[in-house]
């Protein structure tokens, strides 16, 4: 009866005690971002984690790095709003499910397992990726965009069954109100832009430690 009663209470324990989860930490953060799903918004700063559920938000002219713990990289554009919909427990693979609300951004995607692939949505589109860099989101006339600059990105589209491969070097881009969609590679200025925004971690390393250089006094 005393086991029974002790298994009872370690059972009822492990359903009530709260699963600690992986998080995003701030990497990087040029003028304003904020976590807007909590009253009131909160300013956000280097090293600040985000958990499940957190919304952020860019303002003009600024920008957003955020980094998992395997080396992925999300960095929202100008006026971006971000959901972080999954991230998985700790000690269970790392799960990566984020909705881009408005806005554009950048993601450099370490590699990951078939099972669990990292998975981006607009109102639209959803993008699933093992391992590669694009953006995604909707660009300045309202089109929900989805462009590759390396490797290739599972794009499932609405009307269309089977996910397409949109291909390093290509973009899709959907007007959801016709839902007409267009394919078609970037044109060069376009993939400067997106390359530059889906930069990987080691590339964001380099620009910070290029930074730290050319402030520092030379003797």
């Amino acid at each position: 009866m005393t086991r029974k009663l002790l298994f009872a209470m370690l059972l009822l324990t492990a359903l009530i005690t709260p699963v600690a989860a992986h998080t995003l930490v701030v990497y990087e953060v040029t003028g304003v971002a904020e976590r807007v799903d909590v009253e009131p918004a909160v300013r956000l700063s280097l090293h600040d984690e985000l958990p499940e559920g957190a919304v952020v938000q860019t303002g003009s002219h600024s920008g957003l790095v955020l980094k998992r713990v395997d080396g992925s990289i999300l960095r929202l554009d100008s006026n971006t709003r971000l959901r972080i919909d999954r991230l998985g427990e700790l000690g269970y693979p790392l799960r990566g499910e984020f909705s881009v609300i408005m806005g554009i951004i950048g993601v450099a995607v370490q590699r990951v397992t078939a099972d669990h692939p990292f998975i981006v949505r607009t109102p639209s589109t959803t993008a699933a990726v093992r391992g590669t860099r694009f953006v995604s989101g909707m660009d300045e006339e309202g089109k929900e965009l989805l462009c590759t600059t390396e490797g290739a990105v599972d794009a499932t589209l609405p009307g269309i069954e089977e996910p397409i491969a949109v291909e390093v070097g290509d973009g899709v881009w959907l007007d959801p109100e016709s839902s007409e969609v267009e394919a078609r590679p970037m044109t060069e200025a376009e993939f400067d832009r997106y390359n530059a925004l889906s930069a990987s971690l080691d590339a964001v390393v380099e620009t910070h430690h290029r930074r730290f250089s050319d402030s520092w006094p030379i003797w």
